[in-house]
């Protein structure tokens, strides 16, 4: 008796969970580099050339139709919210720099070249010389007029604090810069695994309900295990997306 022909089980032009990773590729578009872009625009391209593709084929033509529809809809989307994390991420990378620069400004101060803080404040003080500086040390203990102590040395005193401030910050300057840059990073570490990587996990678990949809009309019999097995997806989004503990480069 021959063998009863088995059916052949109808599947969408594109694999779901190929989809899935599509999609996160084409947010590419979003990016500011250009060589990204570029990436972007080439997924795109591929995408479009499906339909030439499938030309004699209307059920594809009308699924890839809705694809198009679908995948739109979670482009804005998540655009939308990544134009949102990253001004947060570049909010505490501005606060880092504009620190950095604090420190940097500071530091700066301790230089003994003759155009620096230091030796301007000496001069507009009366030291302009070593020898000066010798002479007031010298007579400390003779009053200024009408005051009962010298207020050169008074002067003197206050000069040579600011400038152990400065040569201290310029002493420790690397310490506290890898201090803000540590610093940064925690918060980029914080706001990334707590807000914007499960943002743009929960668009691709919603993308993939939307694409559970779409096949059920149009492939009633074809399934993956990305859309019975919320593991298997769980999985597969993990590896799409950059890691949990991607900011965890702090230094100690």
């Amino acid at each position: 008796m021959a063998k009863k022909k088995q059916k052949t089980i109808e599947k969408p032009p594109v694999r779901i969970d190929s989809t899935l990773q599509l999609a996160w590729g084409l947010t590419l578009n979003f990016s500011h580099e250009p060589t990204q872009q570029k990436v972007g625009a080439s997924y795109l391209q591929d995408f479009q050339n499906l339909k030439q593709q499938f030309k004699d084929d209307k059920k594809s033509l009308d699924y890839l139709d809705n694809l198009s529809s679908v995948l739109t809809a979670y482009l804005r989307t998540s655009g939308f919210e990544r134009d949102i994390y990253v001004s947060y991420l570049n909010m505490y990378r501005d606060i880092r720099d504009a620190r950095v620069k604090n420190i940097n400004d500071l530091a700066d101060l301790a230089s003994f070249s003759s155009g620096s803080f230091l030796i301007r404040l000496a001069a507009f003080l009366g030291f302009g010389s070593l020898a000066d500086v010798i002479g007031t040390i010298t007579n400390y203990s003779r009053p200024s007029a009408g005051l009962p102590f010298n207020l050169n040395v008074v002067l003197l005193g206050g000069l040579l604090g600011i400038g152990l401030i400065v040569v201290v910050a310029k002493l420790t300057r690397g310490f506290w810069i890898a201090r803000a840059e540590n610093e940064c990073y925690t918060r980029l570490l914080e706001f990334w695994s707590a807000e914007a990587r499960p943002g743009f996990r929960r668009e691709l678990e919603n993308l993939a309900e939307r694409l559970k949809v779409l096949v059920n009309e149009y492939y009633p019999s074809y399934t993956e295990k990305v859309l019975t097995d919320k593991t298997e997806l769980g999985s597969l989004l993990d590896a799409i997306l950059p890691y949990a503990d991607l900011y965890k480069i702090t230094w100690r």
